[in-house]
Protein backbone atom coordinates (compact mmCIF):
# COMPACT_ATOMS: atom_id res chain seq x y z
CA UNK A 1 0.00 0.00 0.00
CA UNK A 2 1.25 3.46 -0.90
CA UNK A 3 0.38 6.44 1.30
CA UNK A 4 1.36 10.10 1.62
CA UNK A 5 2.36 11.90 4.80
CA UNK A 6 3.49 15.41 5.60
CA UNK A 7 5.25 17.14 8.47
CA UNK A 8 7.71 19.77 9.51
CA UNK A 9 11.21 20.45 10.71
CA UNK A 10 10.63 23.16 13.32
CA UNK A 11 13.39 25.57 14.30
CA UNK A 12 13.70 27.39 17.60
CA UNK A 13 17.06 29.16 17.54
CA UNK A 14 19.51 26.28 16.96
CA UNK A 15 17.14 23.53 18.12
CA UNK A 16 14.74 21.29 16.18
CA UNK A 17 11.69 19.40 17.43
CA UNK A 18 11.53 15.58 17.52
CA UNK A 19 8.61 13.40 18.62
CA UNK A 20 8.42 9.82 19.88
CA UNK A 21 5.93 7.36 18.36
CA UNK A 22 4.44 4.94 20.89
CA UNK A 23 7.56 5.21 23.01
CA UNK A 24 9.60 3.26 20.43
CA UNK A 25 10.85 5.45 17.58
CA UNK A 26 11.82 9.09 17.01
CA UNK A 27 11.12 11.31 14.01
CA UNK A 28 10.12 14.82 13.06
CA UNK A 29 6.38 15.54 13.60
CA UNK A 30 4.35 14.26 10.65
CA UNK A 31 1.28 12.22 9.73
CA UNK A 32 -0.98 10.96 6.96
CA UNK A 33 -2.55 13.42 4.53
CA UNK A 34 -6.32 13.30 4.97
CA UNK A 35 -8.95 13.76 2.26
CA UNK A 36 -8.91 17.18 0.58
CA UNK A 37 -5.84 18.30 2.56
CA UNK A 38 -2.76 19.79 0.96
CA UNK A 39 0.63 18.63 2.26
CA UNK A 40 1.10 22.01 3.94
CA UNK A 41 -2.28 21.84 5.68
CA UNK A 42 -1.41 18.38 6.94
CA UNK A 43 1.93 19.61 8.24
CA UNK A 44 0.26 22.36 10.31
CA UNK A 45 -2.35 19.93 11.69
CA UNK A 46 0.09 17.15 12.53
CA UNK A 47 2.57 19.52 14.17
CA UNK A 48 -0.17 20.82 16.46
CA UNK A 49 -1.45 17.32 17.27
CA UNK A 50 2.00 15.92 18.03
CA UNK A 51 3.61 18.94 19.72
CA UNK A 52 0.91 21.47 20.65
CA UNK A 53 2.75 24.16 18.68
CA UNK A 54 0.49 26.59 16.81
CA UNK A 55 2.84 29.55 16.44
CA UNK A 56 4.58 28.63 13.19
CA UNK A 57 6.29 30.71 10.52
CA UNK A 58 6.63 28.85 7.23
CA UNK A 59 10.10 29.19 5.73
CA UNK A 60 10.01 26.88 2.71
CA UNK A 61 9.24 23.43 1.36
CA UNK A 62 12.04 20.89 1.83
CA UNK A 63 10.69 18.46 -0.76
CA UNK A 64 9.83 14.82 -0.15
CA UNK A 65 11.28 11.31 0.04
CA UNK A 66 9.96 7.75 0.17
CA UNK A 67 10.42 5.02 2.78
CA UNK A 68 8.60 2.09 4.33
CA UNK A 69 6.65 2.32 7.56
CA UNK A 70 8.65 1.50 10.68
CA UNK A 71 7.98 -2.07 11.82
CA UNK A 72 6.98 -3.30 15.27
CA UNK A 73 10.69 -3.61 15.87
CA UNK A 74 11.86 0.00 15.32
CA UNK A 75 15.02 -1.27 13.64
CA UNK A 76 13.07 -2.97 10.84
CA UNK A 77 10.77 -1.83 8.01
CA UNK A 78 7.15 -2.83 7.47
CA UNK A 79 6.91 -3.22 3.64
CA UNK A 80 3.12 -3.33 3.80
CA UNK A 81 3.12 0.50 3.65
CA UNK A 82 5.34 2.64 1.44
CA UNK A 83 5.16 6.28 2.49
CA UNK A 84 5.84 9.40 0.44
CA UNK A 85 6.74 11.98 3.08
CA UNK A 86 6.60 15.74 2.43
CA UNK A 87 8.48 18.11 4.72
CA UNK A 88 8.37 21.86 5.32
CA UNK A 89 10.73 24.07 7.29
CA UNK A 90 9.16 26.24 10.01
CA UNK A 91 10.35 28.64 12.68
CA UNK A 92 8.68 29.17 16.05
CA UNK A 93 9.19 31.19 19.22
CA UNK A 94 6.92 28.78 21.12
CA UNK A 95 9.15 26.69 23.35
CA UNK A 96 6.50 24.96 25.47
CA UNK A 97 5.08 21.75 24.02
CA UNK A 98 1.89 19.83 24.82
CA UNK A 99 1.26 16.82 22.54
CA UNK A 100 -2.42 15.97 21.92
CA UNK A 101 -1.82 12.68 20.10
CA UNK A 102 -1.97 9.70 22.52
CA UNK A 103 0.47 7.80 20.27
CA UNK A 104 3.01 10.62 20.46
CA UNK A 105 3.37 11.59 24.10
CA UNK A 106 6.94 12.89 23.99
CA UNK A 107 8.18 15.96 22.13
CA UNK A 108 11.67 17.32 22.73
CA UNK A 109 13.94 20.09 21.49
CA UNK A 110 17.41 19.03 20.42
CA UNK A 111 20.32 20.98 18.92
CA UNK A 112 20.60 20.50 15.16
CA UNK A 113 23.93 18.75 15.71
CA UNK A 114 22.34 16.15 18.03
CA UNK A 115 19.08 15.47 16.19
CA UNK A 116 20.65 13.09 13.68
CA UNK A 117 21.62 10.52 16.32
CA UNK A 118 18.12 10.64 17.85
CA UNK A 119 16.26 9.85 14.60
CA UNK A 120 15.31 6.18 14.28
CA UNK A 121 14.80 5.44 10.57
CA UNK A 122 17.76 5.38 8.20
CA UNK A 123 15.82 7.24 5.49
CA UNK A 124 14.85 9.97 7.97
CA UNK A 125 18.53 10.37 8.83
CA UNK A 126 19.52 10.53 5.15
CA UNK A 127 16.88 13.15 4.40
CA UNK A 128 17.85 15.28 7.39
CA UNK A 129 21.51 15.06 6.41
CA UNK A 130 20.62 16.35 2.94
CA UNK A 131 18.78 19.42 4.28
CA UNK A 132 21.05 20.29 7.23
CA UNK A 133 22.77 23.11 5.26
CA UNK A 134 19.35 24.69 4.62
CA UNK A 135 18.13 24.18 8.19
CA UNK A 136 21.34 25.60 9.65
CA UNK A 137 21.24 28.64 7.37
CA UNK A 138 17.78 29.51 8.71
CA UNK A 139 18.65 28.81 12.36
CA UNK A 140 20.23 32.23 12.77
CA UNK A 141 18.94 34.70 15.36
CA UNK A 142 21.03 37.48 13.81
CA UNK A 143 19.50 40.94 13.57
CA UNK A 144 20.65 44.18 12.00
CA UNK A 145 20.02 47.34 14.05
CA UNK A 146 20.10 50.67 12.24
CA UNK A 147 20.52 54.08 13.80
CA UNK A 148 21.63 57.47 12.47
CA UNK A 149 23.84 60.27 13.84
CA UNK A 150 24.42 63.87 12.74
CA UNK A 151 28.21 63.45 12.62
CA UNK A 152 30.81 60.80 11.92
CA UNK A 153 32.56 61.09 15.29
CA UNK A 154 29.49 60.08 17.33
CA UNK A 155 28.79 57.22 14.93
CA UNK A 156 32.33 55.90 15.26
CA UNK A 157 32.17 56.28 19.04
CA UNK A 158 29.04 54.10 19.23
CA UNK A 159 30.57 51.50 16.92
CA UNK A 160 33.74 51.33 19.02
CA UNK A 161 31.73 50.84 22.24
CA UNK A 162 29.68 48.00 20.77
CA UNK A 163 32.68 46.24 19.24
CA UNK A 164 34.82 46.58 22.39
CA UNK A 165 32.01 45.21 24.57
CA UNK A 166 31.52 42.36 22.06
CA UNK A 167 27.88 43.29 21.64
CA UNK A 168 28.23 43.52 17.86
CA UNK A 169 30.30 41.61 15.36
CA UNK A 170 30.33 44.42 12.82
CA UNK A 171 29.21 48.05 12.53
CA UNK A 172 28.96 49.47 9.02
CA UNK A 173 28.96 53.26 8.65
CA UNK A 174 27.80 55.18 5.59
CA UNK A 175 26.80 58.73 4.70
CA UNK A 176 23.14 59.24 3.80
CA UNK A 177 20.75 62.09 3.00
CA UNK A 178 17.61 62.21 5.15
CA UNK A 179 14.45 64.14 4.32
CA UNK A 180 11.93 64.10 7.16
CA UNK A 181 9.26 66.07 9.01
CA UNK A 182 10.16 67.55 12.40
CA UNK A 183 7.90 70.00 14.24
CA UNK A 184 5.77 70.36 11.10
CA UNK A 185 8.77 71.44 9.06
CA UNK A 186 10.43 69.49 6.27
CA UNK A 187 14.09 68.92 7.07
CA UNK A 188 16.93 67.88 4.77
CA UNK A 189 20.14 66.75 6.47
CA UNK A 190 23.24 64.71 5.82
CA UNK A 191 23.58 61.95 8.40
CA UNK A 192 25.68 58.90 9.19
CA UNK A 193 23.93 55.57 9.32
CA UNK A 194 25.31 52.81 11.54
CA UNK A 195 24.21 49.27 10.68
CA UNK A 196 24.92 46.96 13.62
CA UNK A 197 25.17 43.18 13.14
CA UNK A 198 24.30 41.38 16.36
CA UNK A 199 21.89 38.80 17.83
CA UNK A 200 18.31 39.29 19.00
CA UNK A 201 18.88 38.75 22.77
CA UNK A 202 21.25 41.75 22.82
CA UNK A 203 18.76 44.23 21.33
CA UNK A 204 17.69 45.90 24.59
CA UNK A 205 21.28 46.26 25.81
CA UNK A 206 22.33 47.88 22.53
CA UNK A 207 19.24 50.08 22.47
CA UNK A 208 20.09 51.44 25.92
CA UNK A 209 23.67 52.20 24.82
CA UNK A 210 22.38 54.01 21.72
CA UNK A 211 19.98 56.13 23.79
CA UNK A 212 22.72 56.95 26.30
CA UNK A 213 25.15 58.11 23.62
CA UNK A 214 22.76 59.72 21.14
CA UNK A 215 22.35 63.49 20.68
CA UNK A 216 18.88 63.23 19.10
CA UNK A 217 15.72 63.62 21.14
CA UNK A 218 14.07 60.84 19.14
CA UNK A 219 16.78 58.68 17.55
CA UNK A 220 16.04 56.14 14.87
CA UNK A 221 16.46 52.60 16.23
CA UNK A 222 15.22 49.95 13.81
CA UNK A 223 15.89 46.22 14.03
CA UNK A 224 15.26 43.65 11.33
CA UNK A 225 15.65 39.90 11.43
CA UNK A 226 18.23 38.31 9.16
CA UNK A 227 16.27 35.39 7.71
CA UNK A 228 19.22 33.31 6.54
CA UNK A 229 22.99 33.41 6.19
CA UNK A 230 25.94 31.20 5.31
CA UNK A 231 27.35 28.82 7.90
CA UNK A 232 30.80 30.53 8.00
CA UNK A 233 29.19 33.94 8.61
CA UNK A 234 26.91 32.50 11.30
CA UNK A 235 29.90 30.87 13.01
CA UNK A 236 31.82 34.16 12.89
CA UNK A 237 28.93 36.10 14.44
CA UNK A 238 28.51 33.55 17.24
CA UNK A 239 32.21 33.44 18.10
CA UNK A 240 32.67 37.22 17.95
CA UNK A 241 29.92 38.52 20.20
CA UNK A 242 28.97 37.94 23.85
CA UNK A 243 26.20 35.38 24.51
Amino acid sequence: MKTESSGGIILNNNDVMLVCQKGKSWSFPKGHIENNETPLETAYREIYEETGIRELKLIKSLGHYTRYKIGKNPETDDPSEEKKIHFFLFKTNQRFTKPHDPDNTDAIWLPITEAMSQLTHKKDKEFFQSVIPIVTAYSTNIISIETTFPNKEDTQKLAAILIEKKLAACCQIETIESIYNWNNTTQNDSEYRCSIKTIQPLFETIQNIILKNHPYECPQILAKEIIATSQPYLDWINTTITH
